[in-house]
């Protein structure tokens, strides 16, 4: 693959290549064009504004216990990713951004 400065603008605006889709794109996996091509598929379906119009309902509208429930989940599911790829370091002061 030929550099990005031989064959694309170097300017972000102009660069078709920037972004994470265009460039996990150029990894040629061929898993990740299919998840892609779904992706694309899903989000120009007709009822997948209902559905997250719906979910963001539920969410807004969540008991303590669902609140919880959420929470316990998403605690498991970043642990196990914590453990698979330690996005946490061990060794070193733990920080982080809150952007949520």
């Amino acid at each position: 693959m030929a550099p990005l400065s031989e064959t694309h603008s170097s300017t972000p605006t102009d660069n078709i290549w920037l972004g994470a889709s265009k460039i996990l794109a150029r990894r040629n996996v061929p898993e990740l064009q299919e998840l892609m091509q779904l992706r694309k598929k899903g989000w120009s379906a007709s009822d997948l504004d209902l559905y997250f119009k719906t979910q963001g309902e539920v969410a807004d509208n969540a008991t303590l216990e669902t609140e919880r429930g959420w929470y316990r989940n998403m605690k498991r599911i970043m642990g196990e990713l914590d453990k698979a790829a330690e996005f946490v370091p061990s060794s070193t002061k733990f920080r982080f951004l809150d952007v949520g």
